[in-house]
């Protein structure tokens, strides 16, 4: 398996940055670079199986805050089984509002070949190890551009103090693609 990282902003996703065989210290620094060149308001690490965990705790070290997503753990909306489910639809309506996908062959084909079945009343996305034997491959890079939407991100900076008395508050409307 691959580790990816996938940068989205807006409705542009960009293509998918690879690699093999790296460490968590290596990870982290890629990462890290990468977040201050994008000047990223949020990244998101798959902390399912422990591989992304170091990846998180170093980029701790280097004064960031990575939010870990645990693929299998509660979704925010109660229709879905998981947090994985949940954020493939995510994406899925993503697309249906206008998202541009990078091209990646691979990309396309993980997200076109995915099925999914009901577990009660929830939708529950077709088991990681199912997709990659129907493929031929791990879905690294689909599951990089799902975790783009684990959760709803402010723009950095878009909170402020309001008058006297530490009263907060946070802008909500921007323009991703506005140059800063």
């Amino acid at each position: 398996d691959a580790s990816v990282i996938f940068p989205r902003q807006g409705l542009a996703a960009f293509g998918p940055i690879k690699f093999r065989n790296i460490d968590g210290t290596q990870g982290a620094g890629a990462v890290a670079r990468k977040w201050q060149d994008w000047k990223a308001d949020a990244v998101f690490i798959d902390d399912t199986g422990g591989w992304g965990a170091s990846w998180i705790d170093n980029l701790r070290r280097l004064g960031r805050e990575p939010i870990g997503v645990g693929f299998a753990s509660r979704p925010n909306d109660p229709r879905y089984e998981n947090k994985r489910t949940e954020i493939y639809f995510e994406a899925v309506e993503w697309i249906k509002a206008g998202g541009a996908l990078p091209d990646c062959p691979e990309l396309i084909a993980a997200l076109s070949q995915t099925t999914y079945s009901f577990r009660g009343d929830r939708l529950l996305l077709e088991p990681k190890e199912q997709v990659k034997a129907k493929l031929g491959y791990s879905p690294d890079d689909a599951d990089a551009f799902a975790l783009t939407f684990a959760q709803p991100v402010t723009k950095a900076g878009a909170w402020g103090e309001a008058g006297s008395g530490g009263r907060r508050f946070c802008l909500t409307e921007y323009d991703p693609l506005e140059l800063a």
